[in-house]
C-alpha cells in the first residue's frame, strides 16, 4: 500500500492568454516505499470549489484525468519564491525538476518545503531490514540537522556557466536578508552569492546568471 506523507490544497501557476494564473490544485505526497515510488500527485481542482478552506470532501475527490505525477527522484531543488505575487495568505516556492520548473503557492509554504526536501533529498540506507532503517531521517544526518531556516540542498546542473564558475554536485542554498548564497554542503562556507536586486528576471527565466555572482 502506498504511504501518504502529506496532502492538502495549494495553487499551481500556469499561463492563460499570455498571463500568469494560479490554478487550484490538491497535492498528495507519497513516501518512497516497497509498495511504490516516492512521488507527488497534483490534481486540478478548479471545478471543485472551496479549495483553500478545509472543505474538500474525499468522496468528491479530484478527477483522475487531471492528475499530474512528479517523481521525487526527478527533483533538483526546492527554493522559496519571494518575488512571486500569489493568492492571499499563501507563499510561493519553486519546484525544480529534470523536465521543468513548477511554481507553487501554499498556505503553509514552510511546512511543504520541509517535508518535500525531507523526502526528495534524503539518502536511502542499503538494506530494508526494518521500516525504521529503510530511509535516513534528516535529524540523524549531521549535515541536514545543522541547516537553518531558509536553507535547502540543491544540485548544480552541468552548463557552460557552472563550468566557468567551477561548481558541480550538491550545495546548500541559503536565502539571506540581502542575497541568495551558495554554500559548501559540508563546511557551510559561502561559494557564491546573488544579491536580490539582480534577480528580477529569475521568475521568468528560472536561471541565476553567474555574472552577477560574487565570491
Amino acid at each position: 500500500m502506498d504511504v501518504i506523507s502529506k496532502e492538502g490544497p495549494l495553487y499551481l501557476q500556469g499561463v492563460k492568454f499570455g498571463k500568469k494564473v494560479w490554478r487550484k490544485s490538491w497535492l498528495i505526497l507519497f513516501e518512497p516505499s516497497p509498495a511504490g515510488i516516492g512521488r507527488m500527485e497534483l490534481y486540478d481542482m478548479r471545478d471543485r470549489g472551496g479549495l483553500m478552506g478545509s472543505a474538500i470532501a474525499r468522496t468528491s475527490g479530484p478527477r483522475k484525468a487531471d492528475k499530474r505525477v512528479i517523481r521525487l527522484t526527478d527533483c533538483l531543488s526546492i527554493t522559496p519564491a519571494p518575488g512571486e505575487s500569489c493568492p492571499t495568505d499563501c507563499s510561493a516556492f519553486f519546484l525544480n525538476t529534470t523536465s521543468c520548473t513548477y511554481t507553487i503557492a501554499a498556505p503553509t509554504q514552510e511546512d511543504w518545503i520541509t517535508i518535500l526536501c525531507q523526502l526528495a533529498f534524503q539518502k536511502t540506507q542499503g538494506t530494508e531490514d526494518t521500516k525504521k532503517d529503510k530511509y535516513t531521517s534528516l535529524a540523524d544526518n549531521e549535515i541536514y540537522s545543522t541547516w537553518g531556516a531558509g536553507q535547502f540542498q540543491v544540485t548544480v546542473q552541468s552548463t557552460d556557466a557552472s563550468q566557468r564558475c567551477r561548481v558541480s554536485g550538491s550545495y546548500l542554498l541559503s536565502a539571506e536578508k540581502e542575497a541568495i548564497c551558495l554554500l559548501d554542503l559540508k563546511t557551510g562556507q559561502a561559494i557564491y552569492q546573488w544579491p536580490y536586486r539582480h534577480l528580477r528576471r529569475f521568475g521568468q527565466v528560472k536561471v541565476l546568471q553567474e555574472k552577477y555572482a560574487t565570491l
